[in-house]
């Protein structure tokens, strides 16, 4: 396991592995029980995911892998079990050095954020169409 994350309601377990494969843990807590049941791998990539997030209301799930210079993103809905992008990249300009990416949603869910301290930009996409909005350097568009 490479990474994993609870969804805020704690009814989902994600974790990421090597292989490039996320798996789902539905799970439900009785008092000191703990039942669970895990839904078949998703694959989504052949490299190693870097990073899981879910959104503040459980919904989505973002994965991220690195890949040489770049970074790609994936964006998985909890409530129709599917993938609803599983390749957003940010254009980064320079090698990632292994750095993991931070993922964010904003809190109404329409915008998925990343951004890698290497690369001192910040990448937005619209959840629902997967459109990438003009990303801003640290520079541009705040001081830290």
């Amino acid at each position: 396991m490479t990474c994993c994350t609870w969804s805020p309601d704690n009814s989902l377990f994600a974790s990421g592995h090597e292989s490039g494969q996320v798996l789902i843990w539905y799970m439900e807590f009785r008092g000191r029980d703990v039942r669970s049941y895990i839904r078949p791998a998703i694959a989504l990539w052949e490299r190693p995911i870097r990073a899981l997030r879910f959104s503040d209301d459980g919904r989505l799930l973002a994965a991220s892998e690195a890949i040489g210079d770049t970074t790609r993103c994936g964006l998985w809905d909890s409530t129709v079990k599917k993938w609803l992008h599983r390749d957003l990249r940010p254009a980064f300009s320079s090698p990632a050095c292994g750095a993991v990416p931070r993922l964010a949603f904003a809190r109404n869910n329409t915008v998925f954020t990343i951004s890698e301290e290497v690369h001192r930009q910040i990448f937005w996409w619209i959840v629902n169409t997967g459109e990438e909005i003009q990303p801003v350097g640290y520079e541009e568009g705040f001081e830290r």
